[in-house]
């Protein structure tokens, strides 16, 4: 069954549907090829990567929102053992001609758990495997209370650009919610010691958790603003995917967010930011510099290039294909420790699939592109819509979204996908809502 999304243009909503993601990569993992087992270590596949992903799977506690993989970090040897591994299928990799790399992105997890050691560690097996280019830019999440002068001397010897710590939020009430261990006063000192080796400094904040009052996220905005980061991430909570331990932290006095009340707090969100001074980059995404870009996130949501990624459930992706690895940690260490290789899984990207990525995830997510020819394939019907309803402003040589279209992002990356990949996403979508029971709502998705 697939979602009936649809234009819905009432007010400043554009569609009748608000996805819950706020992105995803595309193509989108599924059907796999049993055939492609031995693809991802030929070079035809490494000619085209542009970035690098590395998965730090890690954390010092488990935060209620948080639905990705990772465990706790309480066994050293586990954390050693990992790196070793994580160097072992990156070393896989290795050839006569290095291939070049623009961008590299450590996630999470924690990856600012790492001790100095084992960063330099996985850095120097990146350098004999790829040639960075002289401006190659390197990004790391990082937990506030976990940053010390050690780890970022470090980061600094090796060039990071830029950390992005996850505050989600500074009001009490949502921190203990999320059950964030680290303090306000770790996250101020965080940012100086960030400031002092000139790494610049990103906030993620969260918002559209149940109870939430729009004040209080305005007030999180100027907070985090009161600490002069370079850039700001607002994206909402995905209530579809949050742990058990999220929903077993909430008072029968919290109530849900609608999916209008998360379209209204973006929309309060970006205008505070803006009046800050921020300049919109991305979907969800500020920044006080108007240059500001993300290298890694042109790889992902554009078309800049290929992207390998290392670890668990990491993805991967060339001209023609599509890897992602399997999402076990245990198994990912059995794995290379037994054959050199994590278990993987893979298909072709099709050549309808090649042609929409520009517009489905790079127009949406950065809200204009450039293009030079007219638009074919199968998703033209879809965006001519958009077209003809001033949702998507077209020229010659530019589409751009209106203003209320790039609240609804998401739902625009929705509504542009080839018929096969909104069937997927649907289904996926749908599961999740079934399995949420009674704890879902319609006005959570529908507007």
């Amino acid at each position: 069954m697939e979602l009936p999304i649809s234009i819905k243009q009432d007010d400043i909503y554009t569609f009748n549907l608000e996805i819950p993601y706020y992105n995803w990569f595309y193509p989108l993992q599924y059907n796999v090829d049993d055939s492609l087992q031995k693809l991802f270590n030929n070079d035809i596949y490494l000619e085209g990567v542009k970035g690098a992903y590395i998965h730090i799977p890690f954390c010092s506690s488990l935060c209620s929102f948080c639905p990705y993989i990772r465990t706790h970090i309480h066994d050293t040897e586990l954390r050693n053992s990992y790196v070793s591994c994580l160097i072992k299928e990156i070393k896989s990799y290795q050839r006569n001609t290095k291939p070049g790399l623009e961008c590299i992105f450590f996630g999470g997890g924690t990856p600012s758990l790492l001790s100095p050691e084992n960063f330099i560690d996985i850095m120097e097996a990146i350098h004999s495997v790829f040639k960075l280019s002289a401006s190659c830019e390197i990004t790391i999440e990082a937990n506030a209370m976990s940053l010390t002068p050690e780890l970022c001397s470090t980061f600094k010897a090796y060039n990071v650009s830029k950390v992005r710590i996850g505050v989600q939020a500074f009001n009490s009430q949502s921190r203990n919610l999320y059950q964030l261990k680290a303090t306000v006063p770790d996250i101020i000192r965080s940012t100086e010691l960030l400031k002092k080796y000139n790494i610049l400094v990103s906030y993620d904040l969260l918002f559209g958790h149940h109870g939430q009052s729009l004040e209080s996220f305005i007030n999180d905005i100027n907070l985090a603003d009161e600490l002069c980061p370079d850039t700001i991430e607002i994206y909402p909570i995905n209530f579809l995917s949050v742990p058990d331990r999220y929903w077993r932290a909430l008072s029968k006095s919290m109530t849900h967010l609608s999916a209008r009340d998360r379209v209204l707090f973006f929309k309060a969100g970006k205008e505070r930011l803006l009046e800050l001074g921020y300049h919109q980059w991305s979907g969800h995404g500020f920044a006080r510099d108007k240059s500001f870009d993300l290298l890694y996130h042109r790889c992902v949501y554009g078309t800049l290039g290929g992207l390998i990624s290392f670890g668990p459930s990491a993805i991967s992706f060339g001209d023609n294909y599509l890897k992602w690895n399997h999402s076990g940690i245990d198994k990912y260490i059995e794995d290379i420790n037994s054959k050199a290789v994590p278990t993987y899984y893979a298909r072709k990207i099709t050549e309808t699939e090649s042609k929409a990525k520009r517009f489905v995830t790079e127009l949406p997510y950065y809200g204009s592109i450039d293009y030079d020819n007219d638009i074919t394939g199968e998703i033209s019907e879809q965006l001519y819509k958009l077209i003809d309803s001033d949702i998507i402003y077209k020229n010659d040589s530019k589409l751009k979204l209106s203003e209320n279209a790039r609240l609804q992002y998401s739902s625009i990356m929705f509504y542009l996908l080839p018929e096969q990949d909104k069937e997927a996403l649907s289904r996926e979508i749908l599961s999740l809502c079934a399995g949420l029971g009674g704890r879902f709502q319609g006005d959570m998705i529908w507007i």
